[in-house]
């Protein structure tokens, strides 16, 4: 019964982050960020569970900004996605790591997989519209392009992305690492 109604609660609070996500709000409001990451996660989660991904999360910092939550909820949604399907194609051991640290007046947020990275001659590029190292039938380029243009026109921030090599329970991982650098009020 006490796992019923455990499922049930989290259904039911991920209906409500999708009923909330589509919501069309044009009015800029002060937003918690860990709220936002909780909710992209919620919104994710079955599908990182069924490609067999572990996020590992070390949200140590909080800050409050002046955004759109369901914009940043979508461009981190697309950071993801990204990092997933990179994932399906190169890995067994397949995470993604997302990290918040705070600094005077901005909130750093960090988004890592361990997919390999990105080719070097490509990495420049990834955030023009159209530009998709995926099939056409599958990929469109405007995902990655939409992320970057959210969070740097509509949110005064920062996105940038390098490929990074890193230990995580003693074993070596190389991917790519998104971050986002917003201004806190």
């Amino acid at each position: 019964m006490e796992s019923i109604i455990k499922q049930s609660k989290y259904l039911s609070k991920t209906i409500d982050d999708f009923r909330n996500f589509i919501k069309n709000t044009n009015n800029k409001e002060k937003v918690s960020v860990l709220s936002i990451l909780d909710k992209t996660l919620s919104i994710v989660n079955s599908s990182i569970v069924n490609n067999n991904i572990t996020i590992v999360t070390c949200f140590e910092d909080d800050g409050i900004i002046d955004g759109y939550e369901n914009q940043l909820i979508q461009a981190i949604i697309n950071i993801i996605n990204n990092a997933k399907d990179a994932l399906n194609e190169n890995t067994k051991d397949k995470y993604i790591f997302m990290e918040t640290k705070k600094d005077k007046d901005t909130l750093s947020l960090s988004i890592r997989d361990n997919a390999g990275g990105i080719p070097d001659g490509i990495i420049e590029k990834i955030f023009e519209p159209y530009f998709t190292t995926k099939h056409q039938s599958i990929g469109t380029g405007i995902g990655l392009s939409i992320t970057h243009q959210i969070i740097t026109k509509h949110h005064d921030a920062v996105v940038s992305v390098h490929n990074e090599t890193y230990k995580y329970n003693n074993e070596e991982f190389t991917g790519a690492n998104f971050e986002i650098i917003f201004r806190t009020i």
